[in-house]
């Protein structure tokens, strides 16, 4: 009895013999990063951060050489410019300087020179709250517990703001 190994030439013969086909792929969505708004022109920008999802929109801060409080609902003409404030950050283990209350009535952020809460619009844009100002004063921490807005203040008396519907 002979045993026959397949040879070069016969392995490319069989292979070329079977049929090559195509599988389709399941359905794809390709995604994809798309400017929205040039929030400040030029070749500085915005450093948008504190992005806070407020109902169907975005409350952003900017910084840099024109900082201000923005509000998106991720159109070019839906994002605006609600307030001049410097929202304030704090980079120390993540701790929050922005919070959407939980009644999705406002958005709560510290700046210089206090303790602020926006509507979404300009005119709903108010101080709530001067801070002390020690190393600026700024608010961190921001939690709500029971209707009420806490926070952490540096060296400072601790405060809650009620939360006004």
């Amino acid at each position: 009895m002979t045993t026959r190994f397949p040879t070069r030439a016969s392995s490319r013969a069989h292979r070329a013999r079977r049929s090559l086909a195509a599988e389709a792929l399941e359905p794809r969505v390709l995604l994809a990063a798309q400017l929205v708004k040039d929030l400040v022109p030029g070749s500085v920008g915005g450093y948008p951060s504190n992005l806070t999802a407020f109902g169907d929109k975005l409350v952003f801060s900017t910084a840099g050489t024109n900082p201000g409080l923005w509000v998106s609902d991720g159109t070019d003409a839906g994002t605006v410019r609600i307030g001049d404030q410097w929202v304030a950050g704090d980079s120390y283990e993540g701790r929050r300087t922005v919070l959407a209350s939980r009644s999705g009535q406002a958005v709560y952020f510290d700046t210089t020179d206090g303790l602020w809460k926006t509507d979404g619009t300009a005119a709903g844009t108010t101080l709530v709250s001067p801070l002390e100002s020690f190393y600026g004063g700024n608010a961190y921490g921001l939690t709500e517990s029971g209707g009420v807005v806490y926070f952490a203040l540096a060296m400072a008396r601790p405060r809650a703001v009620p939360i006004a519907a």
